[in-house]
């Protein structure tokens, strides 16, 4: 006896394959891409963050692999695009990585990170610190960290520059909203 899938469950499954496939083809052919290819990849890329309740993760996960590859190997090189999508990127990165299973949390760290550390002018610990104020999500970070919240991006924001230890406290607030561990485990 089949089992059959929900309508959600199976767009969830094409999406990830839709950007697996997308991910290899930029690690193929990145610099052959246009800028308003990869400027419309993006945009699919955090409109799914934005609007995915991906329960398994694998969705954000792909999401993530892709918006990493172009921020790190696409828009290092048209720094423009970055500027004019990051604070975006930052908000749809945040607000997913504290609504994601366990599983994705690393890779829209590693996304968030390349996306904030990127930025020819520097701006990526500000649009770090305008997820504070983001009320665009319910799973917003403020909802569970609310004092520790400006304390707790700032010293992300300052973690930039190390990114193994930015990528661990990004994963750590993200535990913190989910109940997994509390505040007080890694004030």
């Amino acid at each position: 006896s089949s089992r059959q899938q929900s309508p959600a469950a199976v767009v969830a499954v094409a999406a990830k394959e839709v950007f697996e496939t997308l991910k290899q083809c930029l690690v193929l052919s990145h610099s052959l891409l246009e800028a308003r290819v990869a400027e419309a990849i993006w945009d699919l890329a955090l409109t799914t963050l934005e609007e995915e309740g991906d329960d398994a993760g694998t969705t954000s996960r792909a999401v993530a692999n892709v918006v990493g590859h172009l921020a790190s190997f696409f828009f290092s090189t048209e720094g423009d695009l970055l500027s004019r999508h990051g604070p975006r990127a930052a908000r749809a990165l945040v607000a997913a990585l504290t609504a994601a299973p366990s599983n994705a949390r690393p890779a829209l760290a590693d996304a968030l990170h390349a996306v904030v550390s990127r930025d020819p002018h520097k701006r990526g610990h500000e649009w770090l610190l305008l997820c504070q104020s983001s009320k665009s999500s319910p799973s917003s970070i403020t909802s569970s960290l609310e004092d520790n919240t400006p304390k707790l991006l700032a010293t992300l924001a300052t973690l930039i520059p190390l990114k193994p230890k930015f990528k661990a406290l990004a994963v750590d607030i993200a535990k913190v909203h989910a109940g997994e561990i509390s505040l007080d485990a890694i004030l």
